[in-house]
């Protein structure tokens, strides 16, 4: 019972003297939140605004707004810094041991404290907030609801922050070094993830990584709490829209109970071990020190090797650039360590551990080691092969019919069998990749194709990469794998397309050439200098980029179209390889559940004898391609 009492006393007291941190807090909360919302709904009321007061209301209170976010995540490192300082001071240390209160205690009093400045601060806000839009009359069942809810995540959001924090100060024993440790906790997974991302880009060109490898970067909102807490969006079948935004999911409410608990453990271990003497010194733990410098020496020496790469195209300078900015660093952070320039050479082995690692990393990549960009399995092992050029502008779809954009799902999709067909065209990747292997950038090539492949093996592995070939070769190579019917009709999805699919289809307009455009209506002229000039003359008024028309045909035109289409790319299923010198046929499906809409382009050939023909027909059916005001 003494305890327990001595506890509340202790938390209170400590809640009284953290009053100016409440203080600050709820001055920036009521800034931010009760404040703007009266001058907002004021506006509103007079006109002075395009939205109304409900809109500013929900836009205002309740869930997921950014800039509450920031500030929570602000003020969660602001309290760990200041709550724990004396952590920092040798002198409060000595007056804390003095007491006869233990460690663990003493840390779950200056915990509680500084959750409660920012609990009443947060909550006076959200109060406050209640009392203008009731005043308004806005405030209803509903909305108090999602703010009651959405102050509860703003709790977990700043526990979170404050417990990750605490984790900082306990390592440091300066705050400038837990300023820096928490930058430093923050930033460090997405800075190796960059690195590594851009080491892979330069020295793996052939390797066929996933479209979201880099894009999107899903895998950095779990390197810091804080991005976790800055990207965190609701997830799952049981989300559901309120009136300020989107509930949280039962997931990550488990989550964020579960992350600031298992971070206050870590913080409280942590104090248990740490000793007094520790104030005062940059970091709290000496067995840190070298790991810490060679953490973060050693990323910094890869970006410098990777600048020479780019800059100089030479090992010998590569080498030297990677030596000299992982030996500065150390010693930069040697200097932060001791804060005495004599001693910034006291461990040099870390010196040299670190310059070794960088290059050892650097230099496997550099040249290859593991021969990843020039890897080709032997003909044996193989059990299909696929092939794809990457710019083709045409989608697939799953067999549930949802649409495929990864190239490496489309793929699988085209494999074939026919290993001995499509080998040579594997080898000649290789080979190209050595030849071109050491050069800066290639020039453009006609020549040449960039093509995707698939190995599957006959262990069950799958291996993709990107190649550079001769054109030549792989038209060869396409125009005979081609001529199999059930190949071409899963290589072009066109040829499969119904009534029913193209139901799905939101827009097909056609991309047409001016001159294309005069020639299908009136027939050829003496040249196609003429036609432009005509073309000109005549539609003067049409909407016009880069010389091409925009031209949307109507329904029952476009299907007629595309079945002539489907009928002469069967009959020549090479051709759409080549440009298409009549324009582009582009269809537009409707969007998805997430609300992106796909594209897919098929080239107008000349020679599709039909396609001309549909063409023709329906030119002189139609007064004339539609202008931007037609549309």
């Amino acid at each position: 019972m003494t305890s327990r009492i001595s506890f509340f006393k202790l938390t209170h007291n400590e809640w009284k003297r953290l009053g100016w941190l409440t203080a600050v807090q709820f001055l920036a909360f009521g800034l931010l939140i009760p404040f703007r919302l009266l001058i907002s709904l004021a506006m509103a009321q007079n006109g002075m605004t395009g939205t109304t007061p409900e809109q500013i209301l929900y836009s205002s209170v309740g869930f997921r707004k950014e800039t509450d976010i920031i500030l929570i995540i602000g003020f969660g490192i602001v309290c760990a810094l200041c709550v724990f300082e004396y952590l920092h001071s040798q002198e409060k240390l000595d007056f804390y041991g003095s007491l006869a209160i233990r460690r663990e205690m003493l840390f779950f009093v200056k915990f509680t404290a500084g959750t409660m400045t920012f609990a009443a601060a947060y909550l006076a806000s959200q109060i406050l907030s209640a009392v203008v839009g009731a005043v308004y009359g806005l405030m209803n069942a509903t909305v108090l609801q999602e703010m009651a809810a959405a102050f509860v995540q703003g709790i977990l959001f700043f526990l979170t922050s404050y417990a990750a924090a605490i984790v900082a100060v306990m390592l440091t024993g300066k705050i400038l070094t837990s300023v820096l440790a928490v930058a430093t906790f923050a930033g460090y997974g997405v800075l190796v993830w960059l690195i590594a991302a851009e080491c892979v880009n330069v020295f793996f060109p052939a390797l066929l990584l996933s479209d979201t490898w880099v894009g999107r970067m899903s895998v950095l909102e779990y390197s810091s709490p804080w991005i976790l807490i800055f990207t965190w969006r609701p997830e799952g079948d049981s989300v559901r829209r309120g009136l300020t935004g989107m509930w949280p999911d039962m997931g990550s409410v488990c989550l964020f109970l579960v992350l600031p608990a298992v971070l206050v453990l870590i913080s409280l271990a942590l104090c248990r071990v740490r000793k007094t003497e520790a104030a005062g010194n940059a970091l709290a733990f000496s067995w840190t020190e070298g790991l810490i410098k060679f953490l973060l020496a050693l990323p910094a020496a890869l970006l410098a090797g990777l600048f020479s790469h780019d800059s100089l195209l030479s090992p010998a300078w590569e080498i030297c650039f990677i030596v000299l900015f992982g030996v500065l660093l150390c010693l930069i952070m040697e200097f932060i360590y001791r804060w005495d320039i004599r001693q910034i050479f006291a461990h040099k082995w870390h010196m040299a551990v670190t310059v070794a690692a960088a290059l050892a990393v650097f230099l496997t990549m550099r040249f290859d080691a593991a021969r990843i960009n020039t890897y080709l399995p032997a003909r044996e092992e193989l059990a299909a092969i696929s092939v794809r050029n990457p710019y083709s502008n045409f989608g697939y779809f799953d067999e549930n019919g949802e649409r495929i954009s990864e190239r490496k799902e489309i793929l699988p999709l085209l494999e074939t069998e026919n290993v001995e067909l499509l080998y040579p065209l594997a080898e000649n990747g290789v080979q190209k990749f050595r030849e071109s292997a050491g050069q800066k950038t290639a020039a453009f090539d006609s020549r040449l194709i960039s093509v995707d492949l698939e190995y599957r093996l006959k262990s069950g592995r799958t291996v993709f990469r990107n190649y550079t070939v001769d054109y030549a070769l792989y038209r060869e190579i396409m125009e005979e794998l081609l001529s199999d019917e059930s190949y071409c009709r899963k290589f072009y999805p066109i040829l499969t397309w119904d009534d029913t699919a193209l139901e799905d289809a939101e827009d097909i307009y056609l991309l047409l050439a001016e001159d294309v455009t005069e020639t299908l209506r009136t027939g050829r002229p003496e040249s196609a200098t003429d036609a432009i000039e005509y073309s000109r003359s005549a539609y003067e008024d049409v909407e016009t980029t880069s010389e091409m028309l925009y031209w949307t045909p109507s329904r029952k035109q476009s299907r007629k179209l595309i079945e002539a289409y489907q009928k002469d790319l069967a009959e020549n299923p090479c051709r759409p390889m080549d440009e298409g010198n009549l324009g582009t046929l582009h269809v537009w499906w409707k969007a998805d559940p997430e609300g992106i809409q796909w594209t897919d382009s098929y080239p107008l050939t000349e020679g599709f004898a039909r396609t001309e023909n549909v063409l023709r027909e329906i030119m002189k059916e139609s007064a004339g391609p539609e202008t931007e005001e037609d549309k």
